[in-house]
């Protein structure tokens, strides 16, 4: 049993241009287009999606994501700020300018769905039409609430299941409160949109529910016969792309920072404890070997000249297969703009950013040729730390190693890392969620950059000599 979707911009059934969706009462979710002359539906496919979250506001985001019409198929874009200042945006209001960009795609363009469904529970739509190239106007539907009190849960707003048919609601509420709503698929606060193939309210024969929470993770749940299936993740490509590859490939592993990445906790006089880094759970969770070239209050400028955990501690350790450059929370924060720097400080002595991070990745492609490099941007956001991050981004580029952005993971924008930190940092167990998310970002960047990561192994001495001796190691 399944409930289908047909969505066109023309009244016709037999015009070209439809787009299909079905959802399975077993919680799979596929689509077609159909074009030509006479009008046929292409093969089914599935849904997975490229998620990234967007955090900047509109001064600094880049093309394409700061026109709707550019936006990439299949991909699922969750704006933190200015989606009412997006090029070809449908938003008129500031105040609604937060929310989820899906945009499916079809191989020829034709059909190409977009979405959009705001925080305030607004949800917009449109189809590309004619050329295939061109859109046609935006839709909307007007029948939402939001919710930002305890005491606005109504009867139907108190279990997602009875919201009536095409209709949104925000529950703009803490998760304590969203607790007492029943039939949700999350504790998170989210947007849900019930749907249905009438404009019956009281028909509930293969009604749909998607939900969007304040993670930008989506669901989606199928009423048939008076039975709602249970509430299913739709799984993006970046969550299958995880199962491709495994950051296991590498046994040492060095990690280049500050506090973040030394484990420190202020709740212990801000304290470094090295093993509940991000880096060493990470290690362990994989069977490698880490080394921390980190410490509490480091910048850039600082490492250069750590004798006991920066360069000195690189230059008398063993080289490690992959190096994880994690630093700039301080140099923005202690040593501020004025410290910047530009483009062409790399490869000089200038004191600034640009230059002394340039310096730390070179001493570490003389001290290690062979090894791989990746280097992370802030998840800190703001002005300031934003011109950094972008520095860290341009560093990257220039030598040609993969730059991870840690807000393009769902974890760096979550409630349970931004809101439970304690005197500026984590925890134990948000740097143990930190240790996931690293591991998330580095296995995609090991496909997204894949030639870099290819010559890895060949880069190498042989390790069959050294294997052997392992091995009789073991039997004696």
């Amino acid at each position: 049993m399944a409930t289908v979707f047909t969505l066109s911009a023309s009244g016709n059934i037999g015009d070209g241009g439809a787009v299909q969706m079905i959802f399975f009462d077993s919680g799979e979710m596929q689509y077609r287009t159909n074009w030509g002359e006479p009008a046929k539906y292409n093969k089914w496919h599935g849904l997975p999606l490229t998620a990234q979250v967007i955090q900047q506001h509109i001064d600094s985001i880049q093309p394409p994501f700061n026109d709707l019409n550019e936006l990439y198929d299949n991909t699922m874009i969750c704006y933190s700020y200015d989606l009412d200042k997006l090029q070809n945006s449908p938003i008129n209001s500031s105040t609604d300018s937060s929310g989820m960009v899906i945009t499916s795609g079809s191989a020829i363009g034709y059909g190409t769905t977009q979405i959009i469904l705001t925080v305030g529970g607004h949800v917009y739509w449109r189809f590309k039409w004619y050329d295939g190239k061109s859109w046609i106007p935006w839709l909307s539907s007007n029948d939402n609430e939001k919710i930002i009190y305890k005491d606005q849960i109504i009867a139907e707003y108190k279990d997602l299941h009875k919201i009536q048919n095409n209709k949104s609601v925000t529950y703009a509420i803490t998760p304590e409160d969203f607790k007492t709503v029943t039939n949700r698929p999350t504790d998170n606060p989210l947007t849900v949109t019930t749907f249905n193939g009438t404009n019956n309210k009281a028909d509930s024969t293969g009604q749909v529910q998607l939900a969007v929470d304040a993670n930008g993770q989506m669901f989606y749940s199928i009423n048939w016969d008076n039975r709602w299936t249970t509430w299913a993740k739709v799984q993006t490509e970046k969550q299958i792309n995880n199962d491709l590859t495994s950051i296991a490939l590498f046994q040492k592993i060095g990690i280049i920072g500050d506090s973040y990445a030394s484990g420190e906790l202020a709740i212990d006089k801000y304290t470094d404890h090295y093993n509940m880094s991000w880096g060493q759970i990470m290690a362990r969770r994989n069977g490698a070997t880490a080394i921390n070239f980190s410490r509490g209050g480091q910048t850039t400028r600082g490492w250069l000249t750590d004798q006991e955990r920066g360069l000195g501690l690189l230059k008398s350790t063993p080289a490690q297969d992959l190096y994880i450059l994690a630093l700039g929370i301080n140099d923005y924060g202690k040593l501020g703009q004025s410290y910047l720097g530009s483009l062409d400080d790399i490869g000089t002595n200038n004191d600034t950013f640009y230059g002394n991070y340039s310096k730390i990745i070179q001493s570490i492609k003389d001290k290690a040729p062979n090894s791989k490099i990746v280097i992370s941007t802030l998840s800190q956001t703001g002005q300031l730390p934003n011109m950094f991050s972008n520095a860290i981004k341009n560093i990257a580029q220039h030598f040609e190693v993969p730059c991870l952005e840690l807000n393009s993971d769902p974890f760096f924008t979550s409630d349970f890392y931004l809101n439970h930190l304690h005197g500026g940092h984590p925890t134990g167990p948000a740097y143990a969620g930190m240790a996931k998310a690293y591991e998330r970002l580095i296995e995609t960047a090991m496909i997204t950059d894949l030639s870099y990561f290819e010559n890895y192994e060949n880069t190498l001495e042989t390790d069959g000599s050294s294997d052997l001796d392992r091995i009789k190691k073991m039997s004696d």
